[in-house]
């Protein structure tokens, strides 16, 4: 059976599909790290991580001289700034580094306004206890 349709022969790729194909992908944007602090111990690096409340952990490398612990911004995904944790298998030592990327985004209060904790906090002292109860009452004012 002979196909109705010519053969296509594709020549090398034309310079537009070329253009288009790289405009799909967007490049690797690599941080730049800059040493920040020195901590004696993992368990004081871990408290100090935690208490700046802005980080979250990505992954880890284990790599063969150290263990890098990556961070990125708590409170946004597309925030440039990030922190690096590098744990030598050598030493107790760990060391800080911090992008000089500076964080680009609001932080959003979260919680309940101070208003409503009041209320909620004289309702309580009256002895209203029962959610259902307490939304009741605050629906009323």
């Amino acid at each position: 059976m002979s196909s109705i349709l010519p053969e296509y022969n594709s020549d090398a790729t034309s310079s537009d599909d070329a253009e288009n194909e790289e405009e799909l992908f967007t490049k690797r944007v690599r941080s730049n790290y800059i040493f920040k602090s020195k901590f004696d111990s993992r368990a004081e690096s871990k408290s100090e991580v935690l208490a700046q409340k802005s980080w979250l952990q990505r992954f880890t490398k284990n790599l063969e001289d150290d263990k890098r612990i990556y961070y990125n911004c708590k409170w946004s995904r597309k925030c440039p700034a990030k922190m690096m944790l590098i744990i030598p298998h050598n030493t107790n030592e760990v060391f800080q580094y911090v992008t000089d990327a500076a964080h680009n985004h609001k932080i959003k209060e979260c919680g309940l306004p101070e208003v409503t904790k009041a209320a909620v906090k004289k309702l309580f002292d009256v002895g209203v206890r029962k959610p259902n109860a307490v939304l009741k009452s605050l629906r009323e004012q």
